[in-house]
C-alpha cells in the first residue's frame, strides 16, 4: 500500500482509523507515514499528522525515535493540525528524561501563549502534568499557570484544568 496516496485518497475518521490499522506496529510503514508528516507537502503532512496520532495510540512506542523532529515542528511556526497531534502524542509516551526539559519548556511556551489553540494548549497541560510525575519541582509553577488562565478559559480549557489541578495536588 503506497502511504502518501492513501493518506490523499480520504479524510474521513473511517479512512484514517483504516489506514492506522493498516500501519499498526510496523516500523517500515510508520517511517513511510512520518516521512509525509515531516515533508514538504503540506496536505500530506496535515493527513499524516491525524493517522500518526491514530497510530500511535495504540503503539506508542513508534514515536521515540522522530522525538526530536516533533519537538522541532512544535517549537516552529507550523499549522495548528501539525502541533495539536505532535504534541496530544508526547502526553501518551513515557518521554525520555534526556527530552523532558526541552519538552517542558516547549509545553510552557505553548500553554502560555496568547494565540495557541485550546487543543494544544490542553494536551501541553497534560504533558506537563506527566513530566510533573517524576519532576515534582514544576507542579507548582504548572499550578499557577494554570489557576491563572481559568477564569478566562473555555470549558474543554477548565474540564481538563480541574483534572490535571487534582492530580498535581495527589502527586501523581
Amino acid at each position: 500500500m503506497d502511504i502518501p496516496q492513501q493518506l490523499l485518497a480520504g479524510r474521513s475518521l473511517a479512512h484514517v482509523k483504516q489506514l492506522s490499522v493498516h500501519i499498526g506496529g510496523d516500523k517500515s510503514k510508520f517511517d513511510a507515514l512520518m516521512h509525509c508528516f515531516l515533508g514538504d507537502n503540506p496536505l500530506l503532512a496535515q493527513r499524516a499528522a491525524h493517522v500518526m496520532s491514530w497510530c500511535c495510540d495504540a503503539h506508542p512506542d513508534l514515536i521515540l525515535p522522530y522525538l526530536p523532529d516533533v519537538i522541532g515542528l512544535a517549537k516552529s511556526d507550523t499549522s495548528t493540525a501539525l502541533k495539536r497531534n505532535g504534541i496530544r502524542v508526547l502526553q501518551n509516551i513515557d518521554i525520555p528524561e534526556e527530552y523532558q526539559g526541552l519538552v517542558a519548556e516547549l509545553c510552557f511556551d505553548l500553554l502560555t501563549a496568547r494565540g495557541e489553540s485550546i487543543a494544544v494548549k490542553v494536551f501541553s497541560m497534560t504533558v506537563l502534568s506527566n513530566i510533573c510525575v517524576g519532576e515534582p519541582e514544576l507542579s507548582k509553577e504548572l499550578r499557577m499557570i494554570i489557576e491563572d488562565q481559568m477564569p478566562y478559559a473555555s470549558p474543554a480549557f477548565l474540564s481538563r484544568a480541574r483534572r490535571i489541578l487534582k492530580r498535581l495536588q495527589r502527586g501523581r
